[in-house]
């Protein structure tokens, strides 16, 4: 459950959940590519590093009880990043 709504793992599963996400992303840089901006390209792609990087530190930290500062950069890094080019 995310946000107490049913996640995509949970009504189907894991895999169906990522190769969704996969479908998203590989529509998100068509447009990107039909924009033809690289400026814009080079902060997508800086938002998809960070976003996977603060994935794998939550994957390493699992099982443990992470320190305030590196929740807080998991955080930071993953969905509320995507917030900071809204405005």
């Amino acid at each position: 459950m995310r946000r107490n709504c049913k996640t995509l793992g949970y009504k189907y599963d894991k895999n169906f959940a990522i190769l969704a996400g996969d479908f998203i992303l590989s529509i998100a840089i068509k447009n990107l590519l039909e924009i033809n901006n690289s400026k814009v390209f080079e902060i997508f792609q800086n938002c998809v590093q960070k976003m996977t990087e603060a994935e794998l530190k939550q994957l390493s930290l699992r099982n443990t009880t992470p320190k305030e500062e590196d929740y807080l950069e998991i955080c930071k890094n993953k969905t509320a990043l995507l917030c900071c080019f809204l405005f």
